[in-house]
């Protein structure tokens, strides 16, 4: 049984929410759709995993200015606010920032009056290297927390 599954059976929430934040993290464009196929399964299971959006505006007209420290600023704010739209517009920005280009290329003669279209889908080395350095991010994010919660029980435990 899969960790999803799992989380799915035992109606656990938080621990759907963290997948779910874990699988953004780790493929901020959903390259092989895990996101897509987790969302429906949880859907498809009734459970509730959003909270009501806290209000903080998302930059959904701009998007020439996304970039990393947008997509960061965004994990940030879902750690706080699991929201449906904070959700669905990370990926969104995770596409863009870290996602595949479409280059164009016209086949047949210039003179055809209807040419056919290709699109090729490419990935560029850069990409991968941004996804790889986001999961460190994450990781040491989430060891500076880590350490600060121990360190507080440390103190209170005197």
């Amino acid at each position: 049984m899969s960790k999803l599954d799992q989380a799915i059976a035992e109606k656990n929430i938080v621990g759907l929410q963290n997948l779910l934040k874990a699988y953004l993290t780790g493929d901020p464009t959903d390259s092989n759709a895990t996101i897509k196929q987790s969302l429906e399964k949880i859907r498809v299971s009734g459970i509730d995993i959003w909270k009501k959006h806290d209000g903080k505006i998302l930059n959904t007209s701009s998007k020439e200015s996304w970039d990393e420290d947008y997509f960061v600023d965004l994990q940030v704010d879902l750690r706080m606010n699991f929201s449906k739209e904070r959700f669905l517009h990370m990926l969104e920005v995770g596409k863009k920032v870290y996602g595949i280009t479409v280059k164009q290329t016209v086949a047949g003669s210039t003179y055809a009056s209807r040419p056919s279209t290709k699109i090729v889908y490419t990935q560029s080395a850069e990409s991968g290297k941004k996804n790889s350095a986001l999961l460190w991010g994450a990781v040491a994010v989430g060891a500076v927390i880590l350490m600060a919660i121990v360190f507080k029980m440390i103190n209170s435990n005197k």
